[in-house]
């Protein structure tokens, strides 16, 4: 993304490669997501296409069982007119959801206002409203309600009533780091490292709590995640079915990021084992981006 104005832009010169054979993209995204729907692979193809926040979060949504997470109907409508390029059509349902109080809503309005889809481009305007969400007391209470959930015999996953709340959240600290990619290259890769390090400890928390009888899980979970979160990221240990579909999206996505940031140098140093690393995982996601990226390392 290239931000105009007083800020200073930075252009990487990219090496052409041909194309990554179609069969071979389908091939990868069913291996790492069993069972996949035609909608869903449709839906990365979208973002494929036009790679965005907001293409990933409609590629995304349309991977995850409809039983799974519920949505304000103005969001799912907003995503299904941006998924057809009707972005003026999605602006006015992401608008009305968010004026509902929908924080995915109002976090897919960020990403309209950075991507310049369906209104002009206005990054600050974008980042006051991903910051709005991540301030927001619902999104913080959110993570805490679903650990609850599963301590007391819940499933884990992004369960129906938290979903939307734990996606709005992810996409703001997404849009974030996107919008510091060119401002300020070494916080948008501590967010995107942070954001993964994160979604990685609950999943490894929450399956711990699985294999423990409900009146421990609750100790248990105060005894080990913070043990768990002082690990940070360990690449080993992420594994594309502790997660649900549309996470495993998410996941993919910020792994190419950090791939191509030790890649490229961006906000880091250029370390070209860890982009191998990050990027070979982003394919075991299911993000056939890497893949190109790998092909120019080898």
């Amino acid at each position: 993304m290239l931000v105009t104005g007083v800020f200073i832009v930075r252009v990487y010169a990219f090496e052409a490669l041909e194309p990554v054979n179609p069969s071979l993209q389908q091939g990868l995204v069913r291996q790492a997501n069993p069972g996949i729907s035609e909608k869903c692979i449709n839906g990365q193809r979208l973002f494929n296409t036009f790679p965005s926040i907001l293409t990933l979060m409609a590629a995304s949504v349309g991977c995850a069982p409809p039983d799974n997470i519920k949505l304000n109907p103005y969001v799912q409508e907003g995503l299904i007119e941006q998924s057809h390029q009707q972005d003026k059509k999605a602006y006015q349902s992401f608008l009305t959801a968010s004026k509902e109080g929908d924080l995915f809503g109002t976090a897919l309005l960020g990403t309209l206002y950075l991507d310049g889809k369906g209104v002009p481009k206005n990054i600050a305007r974008a980042e006051t409203y991903f910051n709005e969400v991540l301030k927001s007391h619902e999104a913080k209470k959110a993570m805490k309600d679903y650990v609850e959930f599963v301590s007391l015999g819940g499933t884990a996953g992004t369960h129906s009533k938290y979903g939307s709340v734990i996606l709005a959240t992810i996409t703001a600290r997404l849009g974030l780091a996107q919008i510091y990619a060119s401002t300020n290259p070494k916080k948008a890769f501590k967010i995107y490292k942070s954001t993964l390090a994160s979604m990685q400890s609950h999943a490894l928390v929450l399956y711990l709590l699985l294999f423990v009888s409900l009146p421990f899980a609750g100790v248990l979970y105060v005894i080990f995640s913070p043990l768990v979160r002082r690990t940070g990221l360990r690449l080993k240990s992420l594994h594309a079915n502790q997660f649900d579909p549309y996470i495993r999206e998410l996941i993919g996505f910020a792994l190419y990021k950090i791939g191509m940031a030790y890649k490229e140098g961006r906000g880091v140093k250029v370390k070209l084992k860890k982009a191998t690393e990050f990027l070979k995982k982003a394919v075991d996601f299911g993000n056939d981006k890497a893949i190109e990226a790998l092909r120019s390392l080898q």
